[in-house]
């Protein structure tokens, strides 16, 4: 679904799942990461960043999380946010954050 989104090349799930230690007793994160079209940045460079619409592909996402069997209305929900990278939570990170490598010029 995400991947026939304009400008986004591919979606990574990361297929782990973090428990937020503040959060509540029951509480699971998922994690996705979404690589961008590079030619979208060249195509929109004079202008502002081109701007990516996932709301079709996390209405349906959302519906069928909702929808299945395993899905318990009074005592389950699910919130979907945007993060970005530096946003991600310490607690995705048990061994530290990784450094992120300089690019050469």
């Amino acid at each position: 679904e995400l991947e026939r989104t304009v400008y986004v090349q591919y979606a990574v799930p990361i297929s782990e799942s973090y428990k937020e230690p503040n959060g509540p007793e029951f509480n699971t994160n998922f994690f996705l990461g979404i690589v961008t079209d590079k030619n979208a940045d060249a195509a929109t460079q004079a202008t502002a960043k081109p701007t990516i619409d996932l709301s079709i592909a996390v209405t349906n996402f959302t519906c069928a999380v909702k929808t299945a069997k395993f899905f318990n209305h009074e005592t389950m929900e699910i919130n979907i946010t945007h993060v970005s990278r530096r946003g991600i939570p310490d607690f995705c990170f048990p061994d530290g954050r990784p450094k992120r490598r300089r690019k050469r010029r």
